[in-house]
């Protein structure tokens, strides 16, 4: 049976190799290989294209207002942009007219409707098709920063109207369950990675190179590691580039300076191509989170033979195993965190073991198909005999 599937996302690339909302593209992928028919509904962006065929994907992108003024999407996020400039919420009333019009109009040939985030899943919540068509929620973790508020009540909303919400990790589990989600529609499936894309190069040097990836905000923690950098011995050998950009990239920059680190640098944001190089290039992936919806960096630098150094938030408990995978060490703690850069800055063939186990537990349980199986089996439960289509 092919299921035709329409995800509503208010982050997905912007072009072929854009940074933005990787993660659903790498799943909507990945239910295209599994079978499902994918048509992929996001906001129009700067110099992106209406209407355009990625790999396997249909994607069209919505306008909501003139192009130079369309800014309440993409960047941080919504939740963040509206937070950096309160005028954006003028922006947010033509932004739900334009989705919904949209979503109805896509729907009408879809038979699941797939909503990302909760933003999107609440205005499909309350969309006619819904009398029809079943509509799942994903949840990527921002989703349920919030016990109030705006966010809250549309994630409550969410899990009254959806007929299945779907999960990354136990924590994001049962954050959901105190929100008020029922169980029975629950579905915990992890990200997964396109393992094959990902490579470790054989250059051997005397400097150990670390590399850390997010957003430079205060919930990724990168002036933690700055100041277990600090904390270092200066003997040691290594140096650190730090990928993606935010509102602390200024501050972050001051920190380095500040403490004598000369040996960080600052990359900007990077497209997954040259992101991928750059975990090839490194030899340990640092992961100093404060909060986190799940992780997917950590299995992208497990997929590049790296160990991970991470903090003891959201998923990353699950993914990685200490002294297996990677090390583990508790969210705002320097000296932890010190501790643990110098046990892999001391024993590069430690870190190269881990790194090799790493790869081997995301191809076994993290790759992209696999992870999302569970997810196309969903789709066919939800279908009505009648909405089924043979190939």
């Amino acid at each position: 049976m092919t299921v035709r599937v329409l995800f509503v996302a208010t982050s997905f690339p912007l072009y072929e190799d854009h940074w933005s909302g990787t993660f659903v593209a790498v799943q909507a992928r990945a239910l295209s290989r599994l079978g499902c028919e994918m048509t992929v509904l996001a906001p129009r962006g700067p110099n992106a294209a209406a209407h355009e065929r990625l790999g396997p994907l249909d994607v069209h992108r919505f306008a909501y207002l003139p192009r130079p003024l369309e800014r309440l999407a993409y960047g941080g996020g919504i939740p963040a942009n509206l937070r950096a400039s309160p005028w954006l919420w003028a922006a947010v009333p033509p932004f739900v007219a334009s989705l919904s019009a949209a979503v109805s109009r896509h729907a009408a040939t879809a038979d699941i409707v797939h909503a990302h985030w909760t933003f999107a899943g609440a205005v499909c919540a309350s969309l006619p098709f819904r009398k029809t068509k079943p509509l799942v929620v994903s949840l990527h973790g921002s989703d349920l920063a919030q016990a109030n508020g705006l966010y809250a009540r549309a994630a409550r909303r969410v899990f009254a109207r959806a007929d299945a919400i779907v999960v990354h990790s136990s924590e994001m589990r049962e954050r959901a369950l105190a929100a008020g989600a029922s169980p029975e529609r629950l579905l915990q499936i992890a990200h997964g990675v396109e393992v094959d894309l990902f490579w470790r190069a054989s250059e051997v040097r005397e400097t150990t190179r670390l590399l850390a990836v997010g957003r430079l905000s205060h919930e990724k923690g990168f002036d933690v590691l700055l100041d277990a950098l600090r904390q270092i011995p200066p003997t040691a050998k290594w140096e650190l580039e730090i990928v993606g950009e935010g509102p602390l990239r200024a501050e972050l920059a001051r920190q380095a300076e500040a403490s004598g680190l000369r040996r960080v640098r600052f990359l900007g944001g990077l497209p997954p191509t040259q992101l991928r190089e750059r975990l090839a290039a490194a030899d340990v992936l640092v992961v100093p989170s404060r909060r986190e919806g799940f992780g997917v960096v950590a299995l992208e630098g497990m997929a590049a033979q790296l160990p991970v150094i991470a903090t003891t938030v959201g998923a990353l408990p699950e993914i990685i195993t200490p002294n297996e995978t990677g090390l583990l060490a508790p969210p705002d703690d320097a000296p932890a965190l010190r501790d643990a850069l110098l046990s892999l800055l001391h024993d590069r063939a430690r870190a190269r073991t881990l790194g090799e186990h790493g790869r081997r537990v995301v191809e076994d349980r993290y790759s992209a198909r696999v992870v999302n199986e569970p997810l196309a089996q969903l789709y066919q439960r939800l279908l009505p005999p009648k909405s089924a289509r043979t190939v």
